[in-house]
């Protein structure tokens, strides 16, 4: 005979869920914060107004304490101040401890209900395991929730579904973004199609992520089609190449005639060679609304270049284009965008763009630029490098000083250190300004790559990987050198490895390093990894962090036998801190 199931281990219904919280919400009002200690006053009022923070700000750092047992934390929203947003962070807290997350999941049903100060939520689906329940009986009919996220990378199929009814409850919601990492099905374009058709008060829709094979989306693209007052829109191209030949018109004719529409998104492969993409290309030069234009992977045809060219010289609306920098543009028959430059001569109101290097070649840089010293109000260029060989960054390097357009035109970060290793002195020129380095193994290469950049004021972004080997002596003195010299780095990333982390503990000494972060006035973003660093270290990079008045953002890796001292030093006085805006 088949054993029976212990019934503890079926996760609770809904119903057994929901009398769970209110069980919890009746001895939680006196709940103390794990790690700093403070006794958490369920019971206060919102006492937020327009001009007022609430008096929960006060209490930030004993709140996030609490509620990162389920990777959640509040933030100040920093646009809307002082108005709260409940956000989802990566953390290592388990996802089964049920104890646990049933008082986080009782503290963001009190936050989300009773807090009107609260007006933005990233939910992360399945992150409370069986008590998501929650979420959706606290987001229902919401009066002051204005912004929703839908994070979905949980193994379980459904578990977006309920969130997924509740959301077109919400009386006042002006952002929705749904992403997942999961294949995307028949369910998610119903949830999606019903959340567009039911929710009347939207103004930014965006569905990142989101690739479909063998569906229809017609539905769901005739919803959006139809909305009226969407001002953001993000969603992949294959919602388009997936709709009947009649949505795509009716599509065509919403990105025309649309007076609400300001930014558009197109992700994924935007195939502009077929009649779908030339539909879309055709609307966008007659729109007169879309400020903000972004395309990743971009293919085009001869026709769709000269459309593509027709929405630049036309289109008196758009002030921003952006060709992902980390995608490619390409072109049937190998061929470039050179029609697209009496079109960026005769524009009047683009200000920014980012465009692949390979659009053009040398010569056509050359016009560009000096288009571009013609045009005041065109203040933004960011190259993307992902065909750019050494030869070429050499010569438009030259090419970008000697036309006098160093101080708008800057590279993508990921430029890989390879392409200017032999020749340093390429980033002074005034476009590197967020640089990333891999110097693992090679000690002289990060000495002159530190010196060169703490005498650079233009380089406001470093990333630096290192890996030095057992027998150098002070490999990390370049990077102490660097952040005593510099007055204008603003961000600092620092991944340090070692193969031999014995030899590593003997020789390698972050005292200089710590120090010089200790006199630094201009670093405000700072990564850094704790994994071959001695406690003592530890502790005193802690202190020094704590003590900073213009560190404001910080990241730290650290293995799990050093992840309790870390955090104990940096908290001392926590309880009294506030946290800075997101």
């Amino acid at each position: 005979m088949a054993r029976r199931r212990d019934p503890s281990q079926y996760p609770p219904s809904l119903h057994a869920t929901l009398d769970a919280c209110r069980i919890c919400l009746g001895c939680i009002g006196g709940y103390t914060a794990p790690f700093t200690g403070e006794v958490l006053d369920c019971t206060l009022p919102c006492t937020g107004s327009k001009d007022r923070a609430c008096q929960i700000i006060h209490h930030l750092s004993a709140w996030n304490d609490a509620l990162l047992q389920g990777r959640y934390e509040l933030r100040e929203r920093a646009r809307t101040r002082p108005e709260l947003k409940l956000a989802s962070v990566a953390t290592s807290a388990s996802l089964n401890d049920l104890e646990k997350l049933l008082k986080v999941a009782t503290l963001l049903y009190i936050l989300i209900k009773k807090h009107h100060c609260l007006t933005a939520v990233d939910v992360d689906i399945g992150g409370l395991n069986v008590y998501d329940a929650f979420l959706c009986d606290a987001l229902r009919d919401n009066e002051h929730i204005q912004s929703v996220t839908l994070l979905d990378f949980t193994p379980n199929r459904d578990a977006f579904k309920p969130f997924f009814s509740v959301i077109p409850s919400l009386k006042n919601l002006w952002h929705f973004r749904y992403t997942t990492q999961a294949e995307v099905r028949k369910a998610h374009l119903r949830a999606l199609e019903s959340t567009v058709e039911k929710t009347n008060t939207l103004e930014s829709l965006h569905i990142p992520g989101l690739w479909i094979y063998d569906m229809d989306s017609t539905d769901l693209l005739t919803a959006i089609a139809r909305y009226a007052s969407l001002r953001e829109l993000t969603l992949s191209f294959s919602f388009l190449e997936h709709a009947s030949d009649d949505c795509g018109d009716e599509f065509s004719e919403y990105l025309k005639n649309s007076d609400t529409l300001t930014t558009l998104s197109l992700e994924g492969d935007c195939d502009f060679r077929d009649a779908c993409g030339k539909r879309v290309l055709r609307a966008l030069r007659d729109n007169e609304s879309i400020l903000n234009l972004e395309l990743e992977d971009i293919l085009f045809d001869n026709e769709a270049l000269d459309l593509m060219a027709s929405v630049l010289a036309k289109n008196t609306a758009l002030r921003s284009f952006h060709i992902h920098p980390d995608y490619k543009c390409v072109i049937d028959g190998g061929g470039h965008c050179d029609c697209w430059l009496p079109s960026l001569r005769g524009n009047a109101t683009i200000e920014k763009m980012t465009l692949p290097f390979e659009i053009w070649r040398t010569p056509q840089w050359l016009e560009f630029f000096e288009v571009l010293s013609l045009k005041q109000r065109l203040k933004m260029i960011t190259v993307g490098w992902a065909e750019m060989s050494v030869s070429d960054l050499n010569e438009f390097c030259m090419l970008i000083c000697q036309s006098g357009a160093e101080e708008r035109v800057t590279f993508s970060p990921a430029f890989d250190l390879s392409l200017y290793d032999n020749n340093l002195s390429l980033i002074r020129c005034k476009s590197f300004v967020d640089i990333e380095a891999d110097c693992e193994d090679n000690a002289p290469q990060l000495q002159k790559l530190t010196a060169e950049v703490s005498a650079l004021s233009h380089v406001t972004s470093l990333t630096l990987s290192i890996s030095p080997l057992p027998t150098e002596v002070d490999p990390l003195s370049p990077i102490a050198s660097l952040i005593g010299a510099t007055t204008t780095l603003k961000t600092l990333r620092l991944f340090v490895s070692a193969t031999d982390k014995a030899a590593h503990y003997r020789n390698v000494s972050w005292t200089d390093t710590i120090e010089s972060l200790s006199r630094n006035q201009s670093i405000s973003i700072l990564h850094i990894d704790l994994n071959i660093m001695k406690a003592e270290d530890i502790e005193r990079l802690a202190d020094v962090i704590r003590c900073s008045d213009n560190i404001t953002r910080l990241g730290v890796t650290v293995e799990e036998r050093m992840s309790d001292l870390f955090p104990e030093h940096l908290s001392r006085g926590i309880a009294s801190n506030c946290i800075h805006p997101a």
